[in-house]
């Protein structure tokens, strides 16, 4: 390939949407290149890093130069050595916790300030002190909950609880009842993935609604 010539692949779950985030970037490299080669690749990646990890390699083998996704900092993180070896990139194209500048990774989402201070402000002034905090347990969730409980400090907040969860984890009951317990005038969720619908189920199950405790999420 020529120097002004592009190899891109996917590196999404199977959302629906994804299509349309590719063709927009595909679309923006075409107003700098006039040829672009579309390796279009799929991999099921899982949000496992190691799956990611191999995926990635296998690609590079074939020539692929610039890969877009991954979505979890686990998987992005886990391609930063290949991707500075292999002089490849990745557009990242999901919010994230901040913390990191690579030569090698087009940052498009949001960081923690952006997406996470407005929101506690609007939770203070409209609901309460209380805060609960809820996620899964890799590294965005972790990170974000970090700054969330620095900034609710300042805000003359109060963590009431901070409950991590594995990938697929779906039984909520036991969480949802502390928050009660504790009276806490808001939860905050950094739940991804297939925890999503059981946590929802749960706390329609429960009675539990927006008035009552209401929920707030980054993702």
């Amino acid at each position: 390939l020529g120097s002004n010539s592009y190899i891109f692949s996917s590196l999404f779950f199977d959302f629906e949407n994804t299509s349309s985030i590719q063709c927009n970037v595909i679309n923006c490299f075409h107003s700098y290149s006039p040829i672009v080669h579309l390796f279009y690749h799929r991999p099921r990646i899982q949000s496992d890093p190691q799956l990611t990890y191999n995926a990635v390699e296998r690609l590079i083998e074939n020539g692929v130069k610039i890969f877009i996704g991954t979505y979890t900092s686990a998987c992005r993180k886990a391609l930063l050595e290949i991707l500075e070896k292999q002089e490849c990139y990745l557009i990242y194209p999901a919010l994230y916790e901040g913390q990191e500048m690579h030569p090698n990774i087009f940052y498009a989402g949001e960081v923690t300030h952006q997406q996470i201070y407005p929101t506690l402000h609007y939770i203070m002034d409209n609901f309460g002190p209380k805060l609960h905090l809820i996620g899964n347990d890799y590294i965005y969730p972790r990170a974000t909950n970090k700054e969330i409980k620095r900034y609710w400090k300042l805000l003359g907040g109060e963590i009431i609880g901070e409950d991590y969860v594995s990938f697929g984890h779906a039984n909520f009951e036991e969480i949802f009842n502390k928050s009660i317990l504790q009276q806490s005038d808001a939860i905050f969720s950094t739940l991804v993935g297939e925890s999503l619908v059981p946590f929802y189920r749960t706390f329609k199950r429960l009675g539990l609604s927006a008035t009552t405790l209401p929920i707030f999420s980054a993702t």
